[in-house]
C-alpha cells in the first residue's frame, strides 16, 4: 500500500487515512488533472497536494490580510 511500481507515494511519517466520496464526474475530473502530471496517476497524491496548495493559499491570504490591518490598509 502506498506503492506504485516500487516508487514510495507516500511521506515515510504518514499516518493517516481519509476516505473521500465523489460523484462519477468529480472522479472524472480529478483523474483527468492528475493525468496531466503523470503517466499513471494516483488520486490520493492528488488530493493530497491540491489539499496541501489550498493550505498553503489559505494560510498566506491571512497573513497578507494581517499585514495589510497592521499597516492600516484594510
Amino acid at each position: 500500500m502506498g506503492q506504485e511500481k516500487s516508487r514510495r507515494i507516500w511521506p515515510l511519517d504518514a499516518d493517516r487515512t481519509v476516505t473521500v466520496r465523489v460523484t462519477h464526474e468529480q472522479w472524472v475530473r480529478w483523474y483527468e488533472a492528475a493525468s496531466n502530471g503523470s503517466m499513471k496517476p494516483h488520486l490520493g497524491t492528488y488530493l493530497a497536494r491540491a489539499a496541501d496548495f489550498y493550505a498553503a493559499r489559505l494560510k498566506a491570504r491571512g497573513e497578507m490580510a494581517r499585514r495589510l490591518e497592521k499597516d492600516g490598509r484594510l
